[in-house]
């Protein structure tokens, strides 16, 4: 049996926390608490429950907003003139207290930088929903609509939490009109003759191995910073990747480093063709001769593909320095990253299947693949040949019925 013990409201819905009381004394029993949260429905059509349990009744109020991926803190701070700027800042500390640096540095970018300048004289009980509207259409007028969604979730998500608490009457980011993304850049992959002139610019530097790896093996820039000598099986012409480039963060001093994890969190296994493992033989060969160059001052670090003192390259180099190739053959919009969908994109003209590139590429969801695949000379030359191969057959066709 249970009695209820106290009501608050989430995500715009009303909740009911429950005691558990004892079947014979009648009693409350402390430290037993329980809600009930309707997550979807069953096939027939009847609501599908969960029930959120916990010692108190601030740890199910917690369970219930991380349900709905709004955070409570019961030690926000609660006064009444406090402004939106400093109360999205204090909400944003407690956030992301255990979470990625990287998702910290963006919206405290967006807190800041983007809706600071604009927020930063109105009082949070002052902030109501015209006055958010006003905010996104001017965002609008300086931003993409990804930012300007972003920004608008936070603010959604943020005083959720306040109303929630009792702070403010009502949230005023409930119901905003948001603008579509206006920078949606179209994808033009690589041509033949433009990978061959990329292969042939970049051999100066020393990283034309890097790109061809890259693009052969469809591995992102950090997974092929990261690719080491025990990741390679000769005999079974297979690749392992188990391994990425962490950027860091400027904002919290975190520097730049390796973690033992992909984007995907798996290590994947792909079979390599024979051109791939000729490129690797002559890395070796090539990081061999600037193991003697160096000398003592030689760092054994077991990658693939190292500067001329044996440590692994850095992101931002390899990044600037593909985009001078690119400008020299004529593609200064082009980045690293293309490498990867040119290669998905021609693979996919040559006949695989979405779920075979999505499971070299590390896909777990055949809608990200699809982003991948763009029409290129492959697809065009056969779309020319199988068109010609219909209008023979018509004319053909008409022909023999002419005849007739």
């Amino acid at each position: 049996m249970y009695v209820m013990s106290d009501t608050f409201i989430c995500n715009g819905r009303i909740f009911n926390v429950y005691q558990q009381v004892d079947d014979v004394t009648h009693e409350p029993i402390p430290h037993r608490y329980r809600c009930s949260v309707t997550i979807g429905r069953k096939p027939n059509g009847s609501p599908k429950q969960k029930n959120i349990t916990g010692t108190s009744v601030e740890i199910v109020k917690y369970r219930v907003y991380a349900l709905f991926n709004v955070h409570y803190h019961s030690d926000l701070t609660n006064r009444l003139d406090i402004t939106l700027l400093q109360c999205l800042n204090d909400w944003l500390k407690l956030h992301y207290k255990h979470c990625k640096a990287a998702s910290y540095e963006t919206e405290y970018y967006r807190i800041n930088q983007v809706m600071g300048p604009l927020i930063e004289d109105i009082k949070l009980q002052q902030f109501s929903h015209e006055a958010a509207q006003e905010l996104i259409y001017r965002l609008d007028d300086r931003y993409s609509g990804t930012v300007v969604c972003a920004c608008a979730s936070i603010l959604r998500r943020c005083l959720d939490v306040h109303f929630a608490r009792g702070d403010i009457r009502y949230n005023p980011c409930t119901h905003l009109w948001l603008p579509a993304n206006k920078r949606k850049k179209e994808i033009v992959p690589f041509t033949i003759s433009e990978l061959r002139n990329l292969f042939t610019v970049s051999k100066p530097g020393g990283l034309d191995l890097f790109y061809l790896v890259c693009f052969y093996c469809t591995l992102r820039v950090g997974e092929a910073i990261t690719l080491r000598w025990s990741d390679i099986n000769f005999a079974s012409r297979s690749i392992t990747i188990r391994s990425s480039v962490t950027r860091g963060s400027k904002l919290l001093n975190i520097p730049v480093g390796i973690q033992n994890s992909t984007k995907g969190n798996e290590p994947r296994t792909i079979y390599v063709a024979d051109v791939v493992l000729s490129y690797l033989q002559q890395a070796k060969k090539r990081q061999l001769l600037q193991k003697v160059k160096a000398g003592p001052a030689w760092v054994d670090s077991g990658f693939c593909f190292t500067t001329d003192f044996g440590t692994p390259h850095r992101y931002g180099a390899i990044r600037d320095h593909f985009k001078k190739c690119c400008i020299a053959i004529g593609r200064p919009d082009a980045s690293i990253h293309l490498l990867r969908h040119t290669d998905m994109s021609m693979l996919y003209a040559n006949g695989s299947s979405i779920a075979e590139i999505g499971e070299q590429g590390g896909h777990k969801n055949s809608i990200t693949t699809l982003g991948y695949i763009h029409p290129t000379e492959i697809t065009q030359q056969r779309h020319h040949e199988q068109n010609n191969m219909i209008s023979k057959q018509i004319a053909v066709a008409a022909f023999k019925q002419t005849e007739l």
